[in-house]
């Protein structure tokens, strides 16, 4: 069982280290409902890391605990991380046998994307590096189609809904999402992208219904509607109002890996109207916006309550 954990963990850093420029948030904002997650000492990732495991949701993330990493297990992640099958004959037999089928596995996925080719994909051993291969070639050669190709339900989902949201077309939701809670996730962010209320009503589940009309509600009051999830590592920093969003890894050789574009919190305060603060609390510096007399949704900026309809509420419990 030990053995089977390690392994479930390896195939994921290998993959996060693989394809981290192409790992979209298309799940980032989860600012607007309190997430639980902190509660149980977690944070909330579009994807756990190794040495993470799924306790839950923050909305639209998962919440990730740490379970700790040993020694070997940063050993072998580091043969990945160098392509170097030789750095495998350190370990005993069994873990030769994974770090081998990992190096391996993160090669084919190299060619893959450098020639476009999804027959390395297929060539893959590990289910979580061809799932992220086919995933990565179907953005990247923008064919839904290799979406399919995807063993993993959550996987497929998340392919699928990049390209109802590229598209703003609510039929790939409703006949290529097969996950319920995904497929409202996937009209949710439709409704957001063409500011659709109408959409909403799409949505089975209650709460995602009801953030769903304030998220339009924000959008239709936005000046600047930028979907930052979907956009391109390369372009993220040169759009208005995106801004690049990096994790820490727990293993020092990793450090900094890209995780997505999302939006500049402090450009959309200022645009709209609020001033942004940086305060001292004891070790650290505390940034927030602050809006006057109206309300702020972070992420979005500052609003005024009596321009909503369908969030009005909302809205007014903000104003202090």
């Amino acid at each position: 069982m030990r053995h089977h954990g390690h392994s479930k963990w390896l195939l994921l850093l290998a993959t996060a280290v693989i394809i981290a420029g192409y790992v979209v948030l298309y799940m980032q904002d989860t600012s607007l409902e309190e997430a639980p997650c902190s509660a149980v000492g977690g944070a909330c990732r579009a994807n756990c890391l190794v040495g993470e495991a799924e306790a839950g949701w923050c909305g639209e993330l998962l919440c990730c605990v740490t379970t700790g990493l040993s020694v070997t297990n940063a050993d072998i992640a580091n043969a990945v991380k160098q392509r170097d099958i030789t750095m495998c004959s350190r370990f005993g037999e069994s873990q030769q046998a994974s770090c081998k089928i990992l190096v391996l596995d993160s090669i084919a996925n190299d060619f893959a994307l450098k020639y476009d080719d999804a027959s390395y994909c297929e060539s893959i051993s590990s289910t979580g590096i061809k799932d992220s291969c086919f995933q990565a070639i179907a953005w990247k050669t923008n064919n839904m189609d290799m979406c399919s190709q995807i063993s993993t339900p959550n996987a497929r989902d998340r392919c699928m809904i990049y390209f109802a949201q590229k598209q703003k077309n609510w039929q790939i939701c409703a006949e290529n999402v097969q996950v319920d809670i995904n497929r409202d996730q996937c009209f949710k962010q439709l409704a957001v992208a063409t500011k659709s209320i109408e959409t909403c009503s799409q949505i089975s589940i209650e709460s995602i219904a009801s953030d769903c009309m304030l998220k339009v509600e924000l959008a239709l009051n936005s000046e600047n509607n930028v979907d930052c999830s979907i956009i391109a590592k390369d372009d993220c920093s040169s759009v208005k109002g995106c801004k690049p969003v990096l994790i820490t890894d727990p293993l020092e050789s990793l450090k900094d890996a890209y995780a997505g574009c999302a939006r500049n919190t402090r450009h959309f305060c200022e645009t709209t109207g609020g001033t942004w603060i940086v305060k001292r609390d004891g070790l650290f510096d505390v940034e927030s916006c602050d809006c006057g007399s109206e309300a702020y949704y972070e992420g979005y900026g500052c609003f005024d309550c009596s321009k909503f309809e369908h969030a009005r509420n909302n809205c007014l419990k903000r104003i202090v």
